[in-house]
């Protein structure tokens, strides 16, 4: 007879035959229980704890822990959020309110135009400024510096004042254009209606500033920079009217009474501050400045660990009509000052700026516009001195961005991946090395949630072959080894909050042999996502650009699909860059980029079998994809592991045929550069020579024909989403 249980008050029993023998013991024992509890003295029941709900970022060991895409979501809709009123505000997260303080007093010191050349340093006319694209103009710019490996541990600077640099004094600006550079325009404003040397000759100039010593003496719970008395930093916007003429204008009536101040022929005047806290130069990866300009106001904000600050105050010149360049930048606090960082640093700059497009926007170089200065240089590409390098990219977020170093080994490369052919893959930071595996793996993982899959397929051979370029791609990493072909043939993309297929046909078939998929739905146009993302079918494939700008490839035939990104971020000798995966960033030291736990291989082992080993077992097997990250859609019946081939390649082996798949034999080196003619780029083209060759596929040319006409527009200029794209 099967067990039943029953629950008696204080127990529970199970009954076979005992059951009835045991009631009333069980009885008599609970109600002993109960009269002694009954007759034992107890103390007042404590009152109940006042507990309130635990925020989202406390966990159960209450220790805060902030999520930094939550936060910089939150960062960016409160610089979007319009201020109650003009004046001075702050928000500390995660409230969405401003809350109103105390103004500050207008600076009153200048930060004027550039003066004298300072060469080898930047500003003062040394800088790169982002240029809008087309004839759209900037409702709003933002700077910030990315991380890096060598950021500066130490920074001094003058103040006015002061007879000698103190630590942590530097100024963060944002300026708008101006004719001090023959590529700078100038700023029409109607301000200048009333100008006596004639409107005609007049031109405006704004900043938006941030700076550490420019504020008043400190109020209750204000404090200076340690070195500084006297002072307090915060946040203003200054005003510059040129070629005005004598006298100056009088002041808005919200600015004072009084006039602009004189100098020479142009009048300038600050707006008041808006306390910061003092901030450090380990601060700097962490501040966010935003500048604002719209028809009937103008807003600065800096974005700390401890919250926004921000001021906004009625328009003056009307810069919302005329601005098409911004130059964001770190330099010296007030007057034509430099700042001078401690040696090793190394800082990325990023400027974007909001043009209502999705546009790439332009680097204009030597485009400076203050007179102050800092005591780094600009980073060209790597092995070279000249020119610097400075990366614009397209998106929801138009920006530039570039290095600037005291380390004169620093580079900087535009980051621009690719894998192709039978798969060549060059990395973010440019090293080229083939990888044959066969499998579905992780190809670009960037921690900002940007995921990108490729499924590599065994291609039957009557021989294994060892591509050698000629000439050999800059940072080649030549293996030896000789081995049978994979090639890509299908892709897959996580891009905002979508998943993008684009694989081999099952279900409806398609002429072509290539389906696109959106969120397991097969499509045969674009779509928009709404959020500066977007998927585009093309006659060559498929063009994907990610809400945060960056743009994916995918072009050719099967079995040798090309996969080429571009707009993934300036990287650098000091600041690498996030991305991990077949293509990810490769560390100093390693042949291979790093394993999914962010350490490296190392070198090149000396023997052939070792690299084998490293390359295909330890490496490639770290990145093969699991049912529980896969991407990819799938018909019935099938997974990750259909695809999987562990064994391919054979190491050392003699023959690359594969069952039920017939093998073309391969040709001669000259019918394949014949076949090859009008592939002009020399690695490509080598590429192109080999794969025809080993294959015998003289079709595979067609494909090399895209992949070179892909190639040339992604380094030319980032795919831009086009207007007429399905929403």
């Amino acid at each position: 007879m099967k067990s039943m249980r029953f629950v008696l008050g204080c127990v529970t029993v199970r009954r076979p035959v005992v059951f009835v023998s045991l009631l009333f013991g069980l009885l008599l024992f609970c109600s002993l229980s109960a009269t002694l509890k009954a007759q034992t003295p107890t103390k007042p029941a404590p009152k109940p704890m006042q507990t309130k709900p635990l925020p989202a970022e406390v966990t159960t060991h209450t220790i805060p822990v902030v999520n930094p895409q939550i936060r910089e979501a939150w960062r960016k809709s409160m610089v979007r959020t319009p201020r109650p009123k003009n004046g001075c505000f702050k928000a500390e997260y995660p409230k969405t309110e401003w809350q109103e303080v105390q103004c500050g007093l207008p600076s009153k010191h200048f930060n004027p135009k550039k003066g004298k050349a300072k060469p080898n340093q930047v500003g003062n006319g040394a800088d790169f400024a982002i240029q809008a694209s087309g004839t759209n103009l900037i409702s709003s710019t933002e700077g910030s510096f990315l991380p890096t490996t060598d950021a500066p541990t130490g920074v001094s600077g003058d103040w006015y004042g002061g007879s000698t640099a103190v630590s942590d004094v530097f100024m963060l600006q944002i300026n708008s254009q101006a004719p001090f550079n023959a590529t700078s325009s100038p700023f029409a404003t109607p301000a200048c209606s009333g100008a006596p040397n004639g409107a005609a000759g007049c031109f405006g100039w704004q900043q938006y500033l941030f700076s550490q010593t420019q504020g008043p003496a400190p109020g209750a719970g204000q404090h200076s920079v340690p070195g500084v008395p006297g002072t307090t930093p915060g946040v203003f916007i200054e005003y510059w009217l040129f070629n005005w003429g004598t006298p100056c204008p009088a002041l808005p009536s919200w600015a004072g009474s009084g006039t602009w101040n004189s100098y020479g022929s142009a009048c300038w005047f600050n707006g008041p501050m808006t306390y910061v806290p003092p901030q450090t130069v380990a601060d700097l990866p962490g501040l966010v400045m935003t500048a604002t300009a719209s028809a009937s106001q103008d807003t600065v904000s800096l974005s700390t660990t401890s919250g926004i600050y921000t001021y906004a105050e009625p328009t003056v010149l009307t810069l919302s009509q005329s601005w098409t360049q911004s130059e964001f930048n770190v330099f010296g606090d007030c007057c034509g000052f430099e700042t001078n960082f401690t040696s090793p640093a190394t800082l990325v700059v990023r400027t974007s700026i909001d043009d209502g497009s999705t546009n790439a926007p332009s680097c204009v170089a030597n485009d400076g516009t203050t007179g102050e200065t800092n005591n780094l240089t600009f980073a060209p590409a790597q092995g070279t001195t000249a020119p610097p390098v400075c990366c614009p990219y397209g998106g929801a977020n138009p920006a530039i961005e570039f290095v600037e170093s005291s380390n004169a080994t620093e580079w900087a490369a535009c980051t621009n991946p690719i894998t192709w052919g039978e798969p060549h893959i060059t990395t973010v930071d440019g090293t080229y090395y083939n990888f044959q595996g066969a499998g579905e793996y992780m190809t670009l993982l960037d921690p900002d949630g940007t995921e990108v899959q490729v499924r590599q397929s065994p291609i039957p051979t009557d021989a294994p072959g060892n591509w050698a370029p000629n000439p050999p791609p800059a940072h080649y990493q030549d293996d030896g080894l000789v081995s049978c072909l994979s090639g890509n043939t299908a892709v897959a993309a996580r891009v905002g909050k979508h998943r993008v297929t684009y694989e081999p046909s099952f279900g409806v078939p398609e002429p072509s042999g290539l389906q696109l998929r959106i969120d397991g739905k097969v499509t045969t146009h674009g779509v928009n996502f709404g959020d500066g993302g977007s998927v585009e079918a093309t006659s060559d494939g498929i063009e994907i650009n990610f809400p945060d700008g960056k743009v994916l490839s995918v072009s050719g035939f099967l079995p040798l699909l090309s996969v080429e990104f571009s707009g993934l971020g300036v990287v650098s000798k000091s600041a690498g860059a996030p991305q991990k995966g077949l293509a990810g960033f490769v560390p100093a030291g390693s042949w291979l980029p790093r394993l999914p736990n962010g350490t490296s291989v190392g070198p090149m082992p000396a023997s052939l079998h070792n690299r084998y080993i490293t390359l295909n077992k330890t490496f490639g097997n770290a990145w093969r994809v699991t049912n529980r990250n896969s991407l990819f859609d799938y018909a019935p019946g099938t997974s990750t592991a259909t695809f999987t081939n562990a064994a391919w390649p054979v190491e050392n082996a003699k023959s690359c045929s594969l069952p039920n798949e017939k093998t073309t034999p391969h040709v001669s080196i000259k019918a394949a550069e014949e076949a090859c003619r009008k592939i002009t780029n020399a690695t490509l083209h080598s590429s192109c020579v080999f794969d025809v060759s080993v294959t015998g596929k003289i079709d595979f040319v067609h494909t090399y024909l895209i992949n070179q006409r892909i190639h040339t527009k992604l380094i030319g200029k980032p795919i831009i989403i086009r207007p007429d794209i399905e929403k």
